[in-house]
């Protein structure tokens, strides 16, 4: 119960899918792509976490036994590691997979919130 108490507190940022969209799309209008993919890393740097530096490795294979939506929203467990690492390292493996593969082609937010 502690849990959601704590996301129903969270505000948050952006409230839809087309506000999402949107977001993504002012970003990489004005953005070269390596300052998108440095900025990425220095979040991770920044969390000082190297469970999710070595999740973030293994995040093909574990995407292999899990759903996507299921490892961003916590309703796996992957062994040995906790939830919210899981989170933060498929978030940031999202975020990289969007600059890499929908920099050049913005009609490609269309498919990846489909």
């Amino acid at each position: 119960m502690e849990k959601n108490e704590i996301i129903k507190k969270e505000k948050r940022i952006v409230k839809s899918v087309q506000e999402a969209k949107q977001v993504l799309k002012m970003l990489m209008q004005h953005s070269e792509k390596y300052n998108l993919e440095n900025g990425i890393t220095k979040l991770i740097q920044q969390l000082n976490n190297p469970e999710i530096d070595l999740l973030m490795d293994k995040f093909p294979e574990i995407l292999q036994q899990y759903r996507l939506k299921d490892l961003l929203s916590g309703d796996c467990s992957v062994t040995d590691t906790q939830t919210e690492d899981v989170k933060i390292a498929g978030l940031f493996t999202c975020l990289y997979l969007l600059v890499e593969y929908c920099f050049e082609d913005i009609e490609c937010f269309d498919i990846v919130f489909y």
